[in-house]
């Protein structure tokens, strides 16, 4: 691990160990250091987070819209399968699912709902240049808000891995937990059902 200043000069550099629980706090960790050119190690106490992973590095969210604020969404699938649904007003409970034919009811309210909630605190898993990630069999997703602003979500299946490109961020494509992007690959048959 090395240590920079803003002038990108190097301060110091460490090599380290393993670490466990401390035995006197629980809240720190014993974790051995060496100086690259020392022989010596140390046994230190206190906190040294040292992630693999560079997305623990980075803000991993995209965007915060809570559903309150979302006044329409859009759902268009690859295969010709699409619908919308709206609210008239922030404070509605319900959203309502466009063109119900007679006879059709929303089978589970909760359902539009949690497709609206989709922009609250979404974040991704992994990040990458939008020019590594070919999009082809695409579900879009377009939320209108009550201030009539447009966010749409490409989102595509690939490899059992969701990914996802927004139309306010031009460069990135997301990969995103099936949670967040489950009720989206919705059909319009799996949110009715029809009167007894």
């Amino acid at each position: 691990m090395t240590f920079k200043n803003a002038k990108a000069e190097k301060i110091i550099s460490l090599i380290v160990g393993k670490n466990k629980p401390a035995k006197v706090d629980s809240s720190l960790k014993e974790i051995y250091l060496r100086l690259p050119a020392d022989k010596q190690s140390w046994l230190v106490l206190g906190q040294l987070p040292i992630e693999k992973n560079v997305t623990f590095w980075l803000n991993q969210q995209i965007v915060n819209i809570e559903d309150d604020q979302i006044r329409k969404v859009t759902i268009k699938h690859p295969d010709g399968d699409n619908f919308s649904f709206a609210k008239a007003k922030p404070d509605d409970e319900d959203y309502q699912l466009e063109n119900l034919a007679e006879g059709e009811k929303v089978k589970l309210p909760y359902m539009l709902r949690s497709i609206a909630t989709t922009l609250s605190n979404l974040e991704f898993d992994d990040v990458f240049v939008a020019t590594e990630i070919e999009f082809s069999d695409t579900t879009t997703a377009v939320f209108t808000t009550f201030d009539d602003k447009e966010i749409t979500m490409t989102i595509m299946k690939k490899d059992g891995e969701y990914y996802a490109k927004l139309n306010t961020v031009k460069d990135w494509v997301y990969e995103l937990s099936k949670y967040k992007v489950d009720y989206l690959m919705k059909k319009r048959q799996d949110l009715v059902s029809l009167n007894p």
